[in-house]
């Protein structure tokens, strides 16, 4: 089975999901993503999500792969695939 492992910068890892999209949703539910979070742009700006992405930021975010959310959320947040084995008694 694989599931999507979410890692925050300062926090390591902080949930488990199944798909790119519900570990999305899990940032955005529990507050880890919202409108006035800042990041820092290519050219080295700060801006906040809402601002760079609109008042949609969520269903903007929610439809992105794995890829684009790493790329877009670098020092910040981290997805990535793992394989999880369970353990037969």
């Amino acid at each position: 089975m694989t599931a999507i492992v979410i890692n925050e910068d300062n926090h390591g890892m902080i949930g488990l999901a199944k798909e790119c999209s519900d570990a999305i949703k899990y940032l955005i539910i529990n507050g880890w993503i919202w409108g006035h979070l800042e990041i820092v742009k290519e050219n080295d700006t700060i801006t906040t999500i809402s601002e760079d992405l609109g008042e949609n930021y969520v269903d903007v975010i929610s439809k992105w792969s794995i890829y684009k959310f790493n790329e877009y959320f670098e020092g910040i947040f981290y997805l990535r695939k793992e394989e999880i084995f369970e353990e037969i008694l």
